[in-house]
């Protein structure tokens, strides 16, 4: 992962100096954009990703931005709604250990008109006021719509905003995204899972009932993964390689993909391979130990809701504080995953899909995460590790690595 870093000089309550630090090709890389066009250039770069119809807001610690996160926005301008919105992000910065500023930037698909106010007034107007009875300074705060751009703090805003090309155009975008030699991704297509092969999900959804059915009813984790001669950590090294499971001609599909729907399938086993995926051998081997007696069957049995009391459950909802999360192998982990949801049943399918939206989460892009959930939850409402997910992504709790102060820290969206 190319760690990025942001250092935010404010004058007027505008970017006026932003320092983008990142490692490209192996030579340091530093860029100060001057104003907010240039600092919202580097935003797709620093985020990671587009975002539509939303609010980011990037917080920073002094003046080293140490994140930011993604909200959906209000679907109208009901006043009770949008004041309750711009509680929550506000609420949101404050949980933030050190945060003392923030930068909130509305992206939306309304335009400015003729106007000389920018979409969202109201909206913006709310979040000044939280703003205001916070320690949380407002080192800038803008609008990009639909047929132009400005900062509700710009006194000399012209008559339809300013020309998106100030941004669109901006040689800071570019450089910013070479600075930090990442892919930008859109939020919506992450959202999107392949379409089913139905050939291809036959053949495994018939392996996998001869592999399972061949079990007996009751065993207890040990033996489970003794029976099934599943290794965890060669599965999370094979899936660290990103290899794709299946292939375009089928030969051999089966085979590659039988392990990943089977862990997929078996909800205890599923979460500590989510721990591996996340942390690495060492939390994995933790994650099995604790659950070594607990008896599995191939039923969705002891779902996650019921085990909240479990350090497995502790170790797959809060992580492990000292060891931040891989987040280059879980990004390995989704596109394996995603490729392995081409090939199997609908409910293999919804267990694979949770295990997708644990890891966007875990990566930091929950709003991800809750439109896969809702997907899982359409299939299966009762589905255990996707009922858990869902209210914790409804209720934006960020996993607890996203809050500890973190100079490499990403996104949340």
């Amino acid at each position: 992962m190319i760690a990025s870093a942001i250092c935010v000089h404010s004058s007027h309550h505008q970017v006026a100096g932003t320092r983008l630090r990142g490692d490209a090709g192996g030579m340091k890389v530093t860029l100060k954009p001057q104003g907010s066009a240039q600092f919202l250039a580097t935003l797709p770069a620093l985020t990671g990703f587009i975002a539509h119809e939303s609010l980011v807001a990037v917080f920073f610690s002094g003046k080293r931005s140490i994140g930011s996160f993604r909200l959906d926005l209000p679907a109208d301008d009901d006043l009770v709604t949008t004041r309750e919105f711009a509680n929550l992000v506000v609420d949101t910065l404050c949980r933030v250990p050190g945060c003392t500023g923030a930068v909130p930037v509305i992206y939306c698909d309304r335009a400015v008109g003729g106007n000389t106010r920018l979409p969202y007034s109201l909206l913006w107007s709310l979040l000044e006021d939280c703003l205001a009875d916070s320690e949380i300074e407002v080192l800038d705060a803008c609008c990009v719509a639909s047929d132009g751009w400005g900062s509700y703090l710009d006194a000399d805003l012209p008559v339809g905003g300013r020309d998106l090309e100030e941004i669109d155009q901006n040689p800071m975008r570019l450089d910013a995204m070479m600075a930090v030699d990442r892919e930008i991704v859109d939020l919506d297509a992450m959202s999107e899972l392949p379409s089913s092969d139905e050939r291809l999900s036959a053949e495994t959804s018939k392996a996998l009932a001869d592999r399972l059915d061949a079990l007996p009813t009751s065993l207890r984790l040990h033996e489970v993964l003794q029976a099934l001669d599943l290794d965890l950590d060669d599965l999370v090294r094979r899936i660290s390689l990103g290899i794709p499971p299946p292939g375009p001609d089928h030969v051999g599909s089966v085979d590659r993909l039988l392990d990943f729907c089977t862990v997929a399938h078996l909800d205890i086993v599923r979460e500590i391979f989510l721990v591996g995926l996340a942390f690495g051998p060492e939390a994995l081997s933790l994650a099995a130990q604790e659950s070594q007696h607990t008896r599995v069957r191939h039923t969705q049995l002891a779902s996650v809701a019921y085990r909240v009391e479990n350090t497995l459950t502790e170790l797959v909802l809060r992580g492990i504080p000292a060891a931040p999360p891989d987040r280059e192998r879980m990004r390995s982990a989704v596109q394996v995953l995603q490729r392995c949801c081409a090939a199997a049943d609908p409910t293999v399918r919804a267990d694979l899909t949770a295990m997708i939206a644990w890891l966007w989460w875990a990566i930091g892009i929950s709003s991800v995460a809750e439109r896969l959930l809702a997907q899982v939850l359409e299939h299966d409402p009762d589905h255990g590790l996707a009922g858990v997910f869902a209210d914790l992504c409804l209720g934006y709790a960020a996993p607890a690595w996203f809050v500890e102060p973190n100079p490499d820290a990403e996104s949340i969206a």
